[in-house]
């Protein structure tokens, strides 16, 4: 059986393009495109694609008839309310942890964070 990989596209504080594929990194400075299956959460389908990234932002996404490989290309996620505290974690330890999920972004509701 063919696996199946996941692929991340996060824009780090310098805005590089870094992609997660299984927990292994790769950092891209140039332009380049990734094929695969493109989730478009705003009108609820998944489709085959090419992404081109120039410069670490994307340039295009474009649909495709071709094959692609078999792995999904995901919009990062942000968590709307999360309390790092909660989980006994630093900020910068919570966001090494949470951007390998897909988690981009937090809204925190730092209520208790002097616990930390």
């Amino acid at each position: 059986m063919e696996q199946t990989s996941f692929l991340k596209v996060i824009a780090s504080e310098n805005e590089t393009a870094i992609f997660v594929f299984s927990n292994h990194f790769q950092i891209m400075n140039h332009r380049f495109s990734v094929s695969g299956y493109v989730t478009d959460i705003i009108n609820r389908r998944i489709f085959p694609g090419i992404i081109t990234i120039s410069e670490g932002k994307i340039e295009s996404i474009v649909e495709t008839q071709n094959e692609v490989p078999n792995q999904y290309i995901l919009p990062g996620f942000i968590d709307a309310h999360i309390h790092i505290e909660s989980s006994m974690l630093t900020p910068s330890e919570f966001a090494k942890i949470a951007v390998l999920h897909g988690t981009v972004a937090t809204v925190s509701d730092p209520h208790e964070i002097a616990n930390v």
